[in-house]
């Protein structure tokens, strides 16, 4: 079983257009012209289905945003809508989507909303964007409290990311103490962290059975540093094999100069190391190593 555990979900007009409007120049400068003029953030089921099949994913988790507050501008289609079509996704595809909550701690009624998905529209864990407060707050403590009491894993945006995002609210040491506070806490740090992986690293090896470590977005690096992508990932898997999971991005990382969605499965499929690594003491990619990544990890986690 293959489990990509970040994906998106949506129609534009359930993000801010401020985001969307980030996101298309960012596209503008890494595009070429050409490349641009196909480019369309095209995010329906129907097309994440049709690139699942030909991915050969076999399960996606689909994470609504809540990204009003960050922006300073609510989307045109609210919120709560945009959590309705992830869960009408799921019961539309029961075996190959995982609905997750999107709400962001500090909306008004976000506690209320959280509960409503998990126990009314039947989604099984929760996303939260950090993107402007720390997530170990005092005034979010009653939202991180009904997540631990619904016993759904959460998934923490992580690391660096474009403006209006700040970076030192994607600082992991933050969510560490939640781990502490909340015993049974179960989290997916999305992204690696990028930025913060070391420190993300020590803290999933003091915090056995805690913390996920989600790959979403390392196809830039791929991109930028084969070698450092490899090294990256054997760290990892050296020091927490069974903590590594599987995650796109997607739609928003499968355009050039980046890997399709078939792409990145397959180059998780096919990790290797050349011979001038293994000759300095490192160990070759193994079929389990590489099936942990691929779903065994996150099927465990997820209860699939």
């Amino acid at each position: 079983m293959i489990i990509d555990v970040h994906v998106h979900i949506f129609e534009e007009k359930m993000w801010p257009k401020r985001f969307l409007d980030e996101v298309r120049e960012i596209k503008k400068k890494t595009l070429t012209p050409e490349e641009y003029k196909r480019y369309s953030i095209e995010a329906k089921i129907d097309t994440l289905i049709k690139d699942m099949d030909s991915a050969g994913v076999d399960v996606s988790v689909g994470l609504p945003i809540d990204f009003a507050f960050m922006c300073q501008q609510e989307p045109e289609i609210s919120v709560w809508k945009a959590n309705e079509y992830v869960a009408e996704a799921q019961q539309k595809y029961p075996d190959r989507i995982v609905g997750f909550v999107g709400v962001d701690p500090m909306r008004a009624g976000a506690v209320d909303l959280l509960e409503k998905g998990v126990k009314e529209l039947g989604l099984k864990g929760v996303k939260i964007f950090p993107g402007w407060y720390y997530p170990n707050e005092e005034r979010i403590a009653p939202f991180i409290q009904k997540i631990e009491e619904l016993n759904v894993p959460v998934l923490f945006h992580q690391g660096a990311d474009p403006h209006p995002f700040v970076l030192k609210y994607g600082d992991p040491r933050y969510v560490d103490d939640l781990l502490l506070k909340y015993p049974r806490l179960r989290v997916i740090e999305a992204h690696c962290a990028r930025g913060y992986e070391d420190l993300l690293m020590e803290m999933v090896i003091w915090r056995p059975n805690r913390i996920w470590v989600d790959l979403s977005a390392m196809q830039y690096e791929h991109v930028a540093s084969p070698w450092h992508f490899l090294m990256r990932i054997r760290y990892l898997l050296d020091r927490a094999p069974n903590a590594v999971v599987l995650g796109s991005d997607w739609p928003f990382v499968k355009n050039p100069p980046n890997p399709t969605h078939k792409g990145w499965i397959d180059i998780i499929k096919n990790l290797e190391l050349t011979k001038a690594c293994l000759d300095m003491g490192m160990r070759q990619f193994t079929k389990e190593e590489k099936e942990n990544i691929l779903g065994e990890n996150a099927k465990k986690l997820l209860g699939l």
